[in-house]
């Protein structure tokens, strides 16, 4: 028996995956919410049960979209200062928009440091420790060796 395989990208799964935790987070709240309700049912809860859990979960959404506009506003910020030091090194060695940002990233790898600093570095003093770092070439380990 021969069996069939579907071939999707890999943004589709993410999608999926997506769609996936947005279910099961409605879930999760229809589940808290009908346990406060059938609480009240049996008796077990004032009438306020349920609407004091289908506020929580309100609440619960709100303070979750509160903190991912702020993560969102924080990593539009870090974009934008990304893309000015790509253009100052562009600018400043006349390299391309896909060089300067290689150099940026070799940096950010090499000192360990996250990529939004080494950027505020290149805003601030305009160059990286007195140039642009090399990036190595695609496919070679550590000091160009294969």
């Amino acid at each position: 028996m021969s069996e069939r395989f579907a071939v999707v990208s890999t943004a589709t799964v993410q999608r999926w995956a997506r769609s996936a935790r947005r279910q099961a987070q409605v879930l999760r709240e229809q589940a808290v919410v009908e346990r406060a309700r059938a609480r009240d049912r049996r008796g077990g809860g004032s009438r306020g049960d349920a609407d004091s859990a289908a506020t929580a979960v309100l609440a619960e959404r709100l303070r979750a979209a509160d903190a991912r506009a702020r993560n969102l506003a924080q990593a539009q910020r870090s974009n934008r200062r990304i893309g000015m030091a790509i253009g100052i090194l562009m600018a400043r060695h006349g390299l391309t928009e896909e060089r300067a940002f290689d150099v940026l990233r070799a940096a950010s790898s090499h000192r360990n440091i996250r990529l939004a600093s080494i950027a505020e570095e290149v805003i601030l003093t305009g160059a990286l420790d007195g140039g642009p770092a090399r990036p190595r070439a695609p496919g070679r380990g550590r000091a160009g060796r294969p």
